[in-house]
């Protein structure tokens, strides 16, 4: 079993006594001058004779409230009687020890560093740890979450508690002497949520930034699991955050481990609806929601069949070995789309498009297209369809993907060989892959474009699915095609550097898409921000306009509105 331990501060005031409450109970809870009591008092059930508490004191602290007797009358000088804190813990008889630890009280970064060295050399790794943050001056509960944070990383702690007696709920130390004792309630909060926070922002960076999810299943693992346990399945906060980090996990292990064809058949509409769905609640970390909105904007472009994400996401997190496999097998696999679109071939030759027959022969078309044997050294599907094998190499969009396609064979052959056969640098196969994925783009571009040239994004608070008939087919008739990316949750807090962040990530999704028309109606800095970005990049964006139309039902007023237009900013 790991150790418990309750690490506090104590400060120097001369407390009030008043009644701190952890869990509200019946009756009034009783008056304590220190909270390290009435927190104690409510952990002592769960704390054995192998735990451990720490109460950390300057000299100043511990003359005043650690020993007896510690504080003088303003204007007589005369000590005050009181039982110091050292004295009510003995009187508690706890079956766990208590130690006081001695510790700098100077605002020097020496002090602050000594202080920080004195508290970490008390935790050992694997506790669980319960901090109490109510006196702690200046700079204590920032080096306190600080140091929790340092210590789950080399320690593997877990926090299980961040507890603050909130006294100034009552009012001034002077206020609260005027009142009556049994009108003093404080309650204890826990702010375990804040160190949580941190746990998932740390997550979701480690994903967004290097690709790696483990952070995000291990999270869910050990905080959202019991809750569906508990729940049996239902809550739904927690049953969309485990389906957001499985499907999380599930799409980086088919990227890492070259699992192309489940990456292009992966149902990516489940996991954009779990992650607008987590958007759309009311999260037990409120900014949580922040954290998803991140992930979510990393995610937008991928959708079933856009394997070219998949590679970019290989670019960016320099995984160069998947890279060039994902490259250029996708691009066999577009191709037999595309021939099988045109109708080349017998039936099921191009279709379905992990044929083998069919990827075998464009592979070959394609290499031949640079350097052609002669026709009768012609082996496998070529030397069995020739005739198609010409029509392939006569293509011109197989002519334009040819040297990039040739260039990817070459390296991924290099790779496969370990180094061994080749003497190639290793930032040559970047740069292979970088160039090979550019010039791939480019030549499937304007088939991208003709089959999205009909395509609305509808960026606003109002999922398509739930837009009138009218506005639906207006929407179908104008752009061919709808598709849907959730609004942001916009912080009314956040900063002009945050907001620009924010309009130049949307913006970057957005033309990775390359839409018709932009439907963007929301909050109103960030649209009107995003509409001049994405007019700047030539992308048209539009407003639905709707008529107003009130009823009186009942003696009720009922509004509904009329779409009418859509009408270009």
């Amino acid at each position: 079993m790991p150790r418990k331990i309750f690490l506090s501060f104590l400060g120097t005031n001369n407390y009030e006594p008043v009644s701190y409450w952890i869990e509200r109970t019946a009756g009034r809870a009783p008056l304590e001058k220190y909270v390290q009591k009435t927190i104690l008092n409510h952990l002592a059930p769960a704390f054995s004779a192998d735990d451990q508490v720490y109460i950390f004191l300057t000299d100043e602290a511990r003359a005043a409230n650690w020993e007896d007797n510690g504080h003088t009358d303003f204007k007589t000088k005369a000590p005050i009687s009181n039982t110091g804190l050292a004295e009510q813990l003995s009187k508690a008889n706890y079956s766990f020890a208590i130690e006081p630890v001695s510790v700098n009280g100077e605002s020097e970064p020496e002090a602050i560093w000594e202080t920080f060295e004195r508290v970490y050399k008390c935790i050992q790794p694997g506790d669980e740890v319960y901090l109490d943050i109510t006196h702690s001056w200046r700079y204590l509960p920032m080096l306190g979450m600080t140091l929790l944070n340092y210590a789950k990383v080399l320690k593997n702690i877990q926090v299980k508690a961040i507890y603050y007696g909130a006294f100034e709920q009552l009012g001034n130390a002077f206020e609260v002497r005027q009142m009556p004792m049994e009108e003093r309630p404080v309650p204890v909060l826990d702010l375990v949520s804040f160190s949580d926070l941190q746990d998932w922002t740390v997550a979701a960076d480690d994903f967004v930034r290097d690709g790696n999810p483990e952070r995000l299943s291990e999270l869910t693992r050990k905080n959202i699991t019991p809750i569906l346990k508990e729940s049996k399945g239902q809550d739904t906060v927690a049953r969309n955050l485990r389906d957001i980090t499985h499907g999380l996990g599930e799409v980086v292990k088919k990227i890492t481990t070259n699992r192309g064809r489940q990456i292009w058949e992966y149902n990516f509409a489940a996991l954009h609806d779990s992650l607008s769905a987590f958007s759309k609640e009311h999260s037990y970390i409120k900014p949580l929601n922040g954290v998803v909105e991140h992930i979510k904007t990393k995610l937008a472009g991928f959708r079933s069949g856009q394997w070219l994400e998949a590679v970019k996401w290989c670019i960016d997190h320099r995984l160069i070995q998947q890279g060039i496999t994902q490259l250029q097998e996708g691009v066999l696999t577009w191709l037999c789309y595309y021939y099988a679109e045109k109708g080349w071939g017998e039936e099921d030759y191009f279709n379905p498009y992990h044929n083998r027959k069919g990827r075998d022969l464009i592979s070959s078309a394609l290499q031949f297209i640079i350097n052609m044997p002669p026709e009768e050294e012609w082996r496998g599907q070529m030397g069995r369809y020739p005739s198609l094998g010409y029509q392939v190499m006569e293509d011109e969009l197989a002519q334009s993907l040819a040297i990039p396609f040739a260039q990817l064979a070459k390296a991924r052959n290099d790779i496969n060989h370990g180094g061994y056969t080749n003497n190639t640098r290793a930032e040559d196969f970047y740069e292979v892959l970088h160039k090979a994925y550019q010039a791939i783009h480019e030549a499937l571009q304007p088939y991208f474009e003709h089959q999205q040239e009909t395509g609305l994004i509808n960026l606003s608070n109002h999922p398509s699915e739930k837009w009138s008939k009218a506005q639906h087919e207006a929407a179908i008739e104008q752009y061919g095609n709808i598709y849907d990316i959730p609004f942001p949750d916009i912080n009314p807090n956040m900063n002009a550097e945050q907001m620009q962040a924010l309009v130049l990530q949307y913006s970057e999704t957005i033309q990775s898409l390359s839409p018709t028309a932009v439907h963007l109606m929301g909050e109103m800095t960030f649209t009107f921000a995003l509409v001049q970005k994405l007019k700047a990049a030539g992308i048209p964006c539009v407003a639905s306009t709707s008529h107003r139309k009130v009823e009186e039902r009942d003696g009720k007023k009922i509004v509904q509105f009329e779409f009418v237009q859509f009408r270009p900013y």
